[in-house]
This record gives structure tokens, sequence and C-alpha cells, in this order.
């Protein structure tokens, strides 16, 4: 900030404003002509600090030519003598700090041409940029010094500023326009990519689509998640106190979605958000930033259909969704582990395991983390990391539907109620290469069946692509299958 001061006091602040005492009114017999150029920058900073936005402001952060302030006073000097019968006193006071220097700018010619498309020839830019009082001066073959004016000082400092002039003079309507333009391959920005297609695959089975911010309040984080689960990338300015980390995970935001959707007395909702998270646990290093999917259902299914009630959307439904989506990618099958998690209710949680590696989590929202957030529980959550999916997607390959006939096979089997239903299928698939498919089909637990036991019912397909199987060779298989069960899990077939 600059202050004009007459040896005793501030008379004006410098580019901004002048105080009462230095008005001119019908008492006033000595006039001081003060002419000045203030640094554009520097004057806005002042005008800003002081909330002082005046004419005098503007004009100097526009940039004043300071080659016309000797003319300028001289002119205002002459209008006083002349027009209020003034005596001019002899000689001007001139103090300049440091040297004001026009901008110097190189122009090249065969740059004009491949900005433009217009072939100017020397002559011809010399003439055009002179006109504005521009001075050229060449330095050699194709290539100019330029001296810019001085009233041009702020607008005009890189050659691109020059090329602009000379288009403008020229005449935008003269720049011809290619007929044919030269386009580049997409690189599956976004709206390409397994990204992409994920989103309008999910947009297809009824999902809308989520955009939530990337900062979220860590208190809430703390209670849903318990304290000292996640190291916070803290912001050092926050926008507010609920937003002062990065996220840990996309399933607070969804959330906080789902409850502004419920308040609006949207109950039926199927959502889903892909969004990078900064997963850091303590002790790790590294900003831990993933790829992740998100994705929440409640209520039921829409739109309804006139032959029946709809379904409701939950735990099973959201299963179905990712495993569509996994089958849908190509990625090797996936399992569905139990396991706990602080958002998930107990005994709804499962872990989602891809090549042996834990990537997710699965299940129905938990009662305090619904309470915390003013929530129903009949909420349904997933997240999970997209990048060892995406990673192991492939190419859809065409596989023939086998011509030749199948043989189904049911067994029932009495089981421990913590066995894990994917290792038997997965064990089931393994025993025999002539398993075309195996599925539960009912599951019983009650009357005539022991404490922590179930019923289970498994339908097996044998089938092959080279011939059709006889009773003997499905038999056989049937019999290894389950002896298998019984050496493994201990089964009891019914």
């Amino acid at each position: 900030m600059t202050v004009i001061a007459d040896g005793r006091k501030p008379v004006a602040v410098a580019g901004v404003m002048g105080d009462k005492l230095s008005e001119v009114d019908e008492r006033t017999t000595r006039v001081l002509l003060e002419c000045a150029y203030f640094n554009p920058v520097t004057n806005r900073h002042t005008a800003r600090a002081l909330g002082m936005f005046t004419e005098a402001s503007r004009r100097f952060e526009r940039g004043t030519d300071f080659d016309l302030m000797p003319y300028a006073v001289d002119r205002a000097a002459r209008l006083i003598a002349e027009v209020a019968s003034g005596k001019v006193a002899r000689g001007v006071i001139d103090i300049c700090p440091r040297p004001l220097l026009r901008n110097e700018v190189r122009l090249r010619r065969e740059r004009v041409k491949r900005v433009l498309g217009v072939d100017f020839s020397e002559k011809e830019i010399e003439k055009l940029l002179s006109g504005l009082d521009f001075e050229l001066e060449k330095e050699h073959k194709g290539l100019f010094r330029v001296k810019v004016p001085s009233s041009r000082t702020l607008d005009v400092r890189r050659e691109v500023d020059l090329i602009e002039e000379l288009a403008r003079l020229w005449g935008y309507d003269r720049i011809p326009v290619p007929r044919r333009l030269e386009l580049t391959p997409g690189t599956g920005g976004i709206n390409g990519g397994p990204e992409w297609e994920l989103r309008r695959k999910l947009a297809g089975m009824g999902y809308q689509e989520v955009l939530s911010s990337s900062f979220v309040d860590s208190k809430l984080i703390e209670k849903i998640y318990g304290a000292g689960r996640f190291e916070f990338w803290r912001l050092v300015a926050p926008i507010s106190k609920e937003e002062d980390v990065l996220r840990p995970s996309l399933l607070p935001m969804l959330l906080a979605c789902v409850r502004r959707n419920l308040n609006q007395r949207r109950r039926d909702l199927a959502l889903f958000e892909i969004g990078n998270v900064f997963d850091r646990h303590p002790g790790e290093k590294g900003s831990g930033e993933q790829r992740r999917l998100a994705l929440a259902v409640t209520g039921e299914y829409r739109p309804v259909h006139w032959s029946g009630p709809a379904p409701r959307q939950d735990f099973f439904a959201l299963k179905g969704t990712l495993e569509s989506l996994f089958d849908w990618l190509k990625v090797p099958p996936m399992r569905f582990a139990a396991d706990s998690h602080p958002v998930l209710a107990p005994g709804t949680a499962a872990s989602i395991v891809l090549d042996g590696e834990k990537i997710g989590v699965i299940g129905r929202l938990d009662s305090g983390a619904a309470a915390e957030m003013d929530l129903p529980a009949e909420i349904c959550l997933a997240e999970l990391d997209l990048k060892p999916v995406l990673a192991s997607a492939a190419m859809p390959i065409y596989r023939p539907v086998s011509q030749f006939p199948g043989s189904r096979r049911d067994i029932s089997i009495l089981l421990g109620e913590n066995t894990s239903c994917a290792d038997l299928l997965d064990q089931v698939r393994r025993v025999s290469p002539l398993v075309a498919e195996v599925a539960v089909f009912d599951l019983y637990q009650g009357d005539r069946i022991p404490p922590g036991k179930i019923s289970l019912a498994l339908s097996i397909l044998f089938q092959s692509r080279e011939r059709t199987l006889r009773d003997e060779e499905v038999d056989r298989a049937f019999e290894e299958i389950s002896r298998s069960l019984i050496e493994k899990f201990g089964v009891q077939p019914r």
C-alpha cells in the first residue's frame, strides 16, 4: 500500500482516493498537478484491502500508459491557464525509482502460419503491426523482435498475443477453415473404457449413479467405524468442520445420499458410486488411494409390474448384482466368506474374495451405524476395490452351448451351520470335470434337524461338450462327489 504525503500528513491513498483537504473548491488558488503510474497489481490489492473500488483504482489496476504522463500533465496545465486564467510555474519534478520499460516479444513467421493457417509475408507482418505502434526489428529471416507500445504493456506479453493482433487486423472471417480435420484415436476418457462400461451396465440393471464430495466429517467416520481405524488425510483449510478429511470409504456419503432420498419420500432405491478413497491405515506408508465401487439398495424393485408384488431389495439381491457384474466382466468366480465389519450387522457381513484376496465387503447396515446417521437398518451395502476386478476382466469369449444332453442329480445333506456354502460348491466343481452347474435349491433348519445343523439340497448338472454321458459315468461322478463332501466337511446324506 502506497500513501502520498506532504511531509506532515497523508493526503491520498495512491491510485485509490485523495483526502478531503486535497479537494479543489471555490477558495482554491494554488494547484499542484500530479500525474503518476502505479503498479496495477499493487493498486488492486490496496483497493481490495480497503474495500474502496473507485474510478481511479479501476483505471490504475487496468494499467495506464506511462509514456503519456508528461503530455498529460502539460495538457492539464495548459487548460488551467487558458480556461481559468491560471499562471503555470516553471519546471517539472520527475520521480521514478526505476525505469519503466516496454515489453519486447519475439515473433516467428512460421509460428504465425502454424497457429492461423495464413502464410503472411514479412512485409505484411510489419505493415499490420506498425499500424498499431508496434516497433519491429528484424533479427534474421522469419524472426522479429517486437517492442510493444506502453499502452499495451499488460495485454501483449507473449508471442501468441501478437498473433492474435495479426488475426484481428487481418480479419477472422478471412482465416481459412480446413475442410478436413485430423482425428486421433480416443484413449478411453469419460465416455470409454471398462469403468464407463461398468457404469452403463449398472444403469441398465436399474441403479442410479451418485457423485459425492471427497471431503467428509472425521467425527462421523469415527462414530461409525470406531476411533483409530483410519489415519486420516486432513485438509489444511477445510471448507467446513463437516468436511475436514479426505474420505477413507465411499459408504458414509452414499448413506447420506440414501438418507436425503428417504427424507424426500423416495423409499425404493438402488444407488452406486465409483470414486477414489484414501484408505491409509495406521503405520502404512503412501497415500493408500484406491478406486472403489460402492452400492446401496433398500425398498422394493422398481418399476412395479402388474403380474405380482415387487420383491424386496435385500442382501441376496445385492449379491446377485455383484455376481452378474463379475460374470459380465468375465472375472474369475468370486467367493463370499463370513466376516465382520463395523458398518455391517453381525451375521450378515461377508467378505468378497477374488483369487484368494479380499477385495471388498457386503452386508446389511448395522443398527448402531443406522442410528448414528438417522437411517433405517433395512439397507444393504457393498464396497469393493475396482483395481483387481478390472485387472482380472477379460474380453468376452464365445463358448458354444453343448449339443449333448445333460443329466441332473440332486443331493440332500446335513451339515454344520457354520460350514461355508461357497466352499461346498467349490469342492463339488473340483471333484469332477463333468459338473456343468451346481446350485443350492433348498435350505431348512427347524423341526427334526439337530441343533447346530442345517439341511441343504444341491442340484448338480452333469454334461459333456464332446459326447453323451452314460448313466454309469454320471453315477460314478455323483458317488465321488458324495464321498468327497463326507470326507472334507463331515456332511451326512439324507
